[in-house]
């Protein structure tokens, strides 16, 4: 492949050029990525130079010639020459009518993305199956905290537990995880994403395989830290997704991901019942199989299947995430300017506003603090207050989960008609609503309106403002390391469950299950303020 020149001087360029586009100009060509010292050339008197209609070009301008490209540019960009002045190119501006009138005369177009670079790009993207197992992993991740969620309290009461060692129980299972999510995320970034998911898949096994045989409530909580560790993918599988989709799929998937999400931590409650129903056995004196193992022993063989698949049917994503455009008919990519001084990258990148990210950062803390405190008490309550059996509760959450899950898979079309910040506020709005019906002590709540209240935050707000909030700091991101700031909003989302489930806990225990409600009211209308206090800035770059 060779891009051409053109010079009414002699001086040394440095050509590098990834487009995979070939031209011919008057004053020749080079091989891409070669230093060569170009020939003058005759006077523009001769008339323009030809070239490909598909050609990536070199100019004069000394004289102040137009560059002969006809085409426009992608995003806003400066182009600079060796003698130190620039020209401003605006996006969409037809670089034909634009003169560079510069002390030096060499300037060059470049794509800034190798037809490797591309060609894997688009079979990542076109790669259905490994994205299926992205699916998975996070599938088998949640559901070592939805399987568990109905039989926990039962559980720990059977060892003698209480209600604030409930609260340490379903903390643990965060802390781990919050400890795991960073490190995690950040090796996502420079190691293969396989090896990552499968490590941790086999850290899930001997955390469950522990779990089963637990006799003491201290060791039962170091297995939910293990546990917790070990399922602390969600920032590897969202880098896959921001590394093999482009900015306008993201929202998208994300859904999607965040749907499975959803179905292991708030559907499979149900499936929690359903083993409840399976006859309790022994296997070599050893482990006992009843309505509180059970659920362990089946993510045991879950992990080994996820584990079996990552091996056999995923492919890693290419390390870098689609953040520009891919050049098409409608224009070439940005553009690169190559002096006699060197090669210079001029695109404008935007820059993430930092103001945003922690607001999202904020918003994420809020909806998982609030799902957290759901998590402590919604289960033990169905079962105190309403006198439901452990199957019964468990249909019971599991049903509510469903309803949301039906949100998710219908956020494509809502998302095509509102933006992340307004499905951020109306999320917060349902907590809201939610939270004050459960929390008012002016009726007394029936079974039914108390699966309203709790349908109203576990699935209208979270599956709605989550979603939302998680796309939007995707995007606000603006080109930092995907895997590694992503799973600094997990972390930030697992230490929200550790606090405000001990805290839920703590509170219940003190002052009843009416003010763990009310804080989550007060929570959401705080943090509903400050989310339309800064209500301009919530767009992402370059919007």
């Amino acid at each position: 492949m060779v891009v051409s020149y053109e010079s009414d001087e002699s001086t040394p360029l440095m050509i590098s050029n990834g487009c995979g586009a070939s031209c011919s100009g008057r004053g020749g060509s080079v091989p891409v990525g070669s230093s060569a010292g170009l020939p003058p050339l005759p006077p523009r008197g001769n008339g323009p130079p030809s070239r490909s209609p598909s050609a990536t070009m070199l100019a004069a301008s000394s004289g102040g010639v137009p560059l002969p490209c006809g085409t426009k540019t992608m995003h806003s960009v400066t182009v600079r020459n060796g003698g130190g002045s620039q020209t401003e190119v605006s996006q969409n501006e037809d670089l034909s009518s634009v003169d560079f009138k510069a002390s030096s005369s060499l300037y060059a177009l470049k794509f800034p993305e190798s037809t490797t670079q591309l060609r894997d790009l688009d079979a990542a993207v076109a790669d259905p199956v490994s994205m299926v197992v992205v699916f998975l992993t996070i599938l088998v991740s949640e559901a070592a905290r939805g399987l568990m969620l109905p039989s926990q309290w039962p559980y720990l009461q059977a060892m003698g537990g209480n209600k604030q060692t409930l609260g340490l129980l379903v903390a643990s299972f965060s802390f781990g995880r919050m400890l795991a999510t960073i490190p995690l995320g950040f090796l996502s970034d420079h190691l293969s994403m396989r090896d990552v998911l499968a490590y941790a898949g086999a850290v899930q096994m001997v955390g469950h395989a522990a779990y089963m045989v637990s006799n003491n409530v201290s060791f039962l909580i170091g297995t939910r830290v293990v546990v917790g560790l070990g399922s602390a993918t969600m920032s590897v599988c969202r880098a896959h997704i921001a590394r093999s989709t482009s900015k306008a799929q993201r929202t998208y998937y994300f859904a999607y991901l965040s749907a499975l999400q959803f179905v292991g931590f708030a559907v499979l409650p149900a499936a929690g019942g359903l083993l409840a129903e399976l006859p309790r056995l022994s296997i070599l004196g050893v482990v006992e199989l009843n309505e509180y193992t059970y659920p362990a022993l089946v993510l045991v063989f879950a992990n080994g299947a996820m584990i079996a698949a990552l091996y056999k049917l995923y492919r890693d994503p290419p390390t870098e995430a689609p953040l520009i455009p891919r050049p098409t008919s409608a224009g070439p990519a940005p553009l690169i300017v190559i002096s006699s001084t060197g090669t210079e990258n001029v695109e404008a990148k935007p820059k993430p506003d930092m103001v945003a990210l922690m607001v999202c950062l904020l918003i994420n803390i809020c909806f998982r603090g609030m799902v957290a405190e759901l998590e402590t008490v919604a289960s033990p309550v169905l079962m105190g207050n309403f006198h439901l059996s452990l199957d019964n509760a468990s249909y019971d959450i599991g049903f509510l989960g469903f309803l949301g899950f039906f949100v998710y898979m219908g956020f494509k079309p809502i998302a095509k008609r509102f933006s992340d910040r307004q499905l951020v506020l109306a999320g917060l709005g349902f907590a809201i609503l939610g939270s004050l019906l459960l929390c008012q002590s002016f009726v007394p709540l029936p079974l039914w309106s108390y699966s309203v209240g709790l349908g109203l935050i576990w699935s209208l707000a979270f599956p709605v403002g989550q979603t939302a909030v998680l796309s939007l700091f995707s995007k606000v991101l603006a080109g930092l390391p995907a895997g590694g700031f992503l799973g600094v909003f997990s972390a930030c989302g697992s230490l929200a469950r550790v606090l405000f489930a001990i805290s839920a806990a703590t509170i219940w225990d003190l002052l009843g299950e009416r003010a763990v409600f009310g804080g989550i009211a007060f929570m959401s209308i705080v943090t509903s303020l400050l989310g339309m206090s800064v209500y301009r800035r919530l767009v992402p770059p370059g919007v």
